[in-house]
């Protein structure tokens, strides 16, 4: 409390190295951890309050045990490290967010699988899958006598974290990754118009052109909007997509609808 209080002060003055400072010793001695964290937490949005945002990295993953690998802490980690213009930094605490995310939901999924007579060898293990349509998921790494009844579980559809990692995959140039996301997004949550469009654009960018045109052909058709069928009329034709571009084409025509 002593130097938390001392901390306030110094913060008055705009003395933001020895607030920081004596933050961190407030986490060091104290004996709650929850008090440590927030001491810890606080001492690093000092650091960000005076644009230091690679100092706060710095502090933050020299401290890493006392911080945790929650999911708000992670999302701490990658708002620091984008701050300090360090994507592939974030990039690596994104593919920790995805994880932590999918063993929460697996972890619910446990307890339905455990309640039926099911044998189980426990041979599971978090992978990335190489199929595209999937992304992250839990896989069996050897045979049992009996598949489990539900089937296992794929990264549950939370819009803050997909756009975050998308986001991040992109400022790292990792528009495989990218593209992975949207499309997971886009399978759980087809009527989003938004995903639907991130999942156009970085289907271009990764030259997948027939998604990218179903994707944008959705899109029009849904919205109506002119500048997804002007995407739908660009690519349409060069796939030789003429249900693409017949309705591509009708709109066309139904926008001049006096012209002979």
């Amino acid at each position: 409390q002593i130097y938390a209080e001392a901390s306030r002060q110094l913060l008055g003055f705009s003395q933001y190295d020895d607030a920081s400072r004596l933050l961190k010793k407030a986490s060091e001695v104290t004996g709650n951890s929850t008090q440590s964290r927030e001491y810890l937490l606080n001492a690093i949005q000092v650091l960000q309050a005076a644009n230091r945002s690679k100092d706060a990295l710095a502090l933050a993953e020299s401290n890493l045990e006392t911080l945790g690998n929650e999911p708000f802490v992670l999302r701490k980690l990658i708002e620091l490290a984008r701050a300090a213009g360090q994507p592939a930094t974030a990039e690596k605490y994104v593919k920790q967010l995805l994880k932590i995310s999918l063993l929460q939901q697996w972890n619910e999924f446990e307890q339905v699988a455990t309640a039926q007579p099911v044998f189980d060898d426990g041979a599971w293990a978090l992978q990335y899958t190489p199929e595209a349509s999937e992304g992250w998921s839990l896989h069996k790494t050897a045979l049992s006598n009996a598949a489990p009844k539900a089937s296992a579980p794929v990264l549950p559809f939370d819009d803050q974290t997909y756009k975050l990692a998308y986001d991040v995959f992109l400022e790292n140039k990792n528009l495989e990754d990218a593209l992975r996301i949207a499309q997971a997004a886009v399978k759980q949550s087809p009527q989003n118009i938004a995903w639907r469009e991130r999942l156009a654009h970085v289907a271009e960018w990764t030259t997948h052109a027939q998604l990218a045109l179903d994707n944008w052909l959705f899109i029009a058709q849904a919205t109506q909007r002119e500048d997804a069928w002007k995407a739908v009329l660009r690519l349409a034709p060069g796939l030789f997509d003429d249900r693409a571009l017949i309705a591509g084409l009708q709109h066309q025509l139904s926008q001049r609808p006096n012209d002979p």
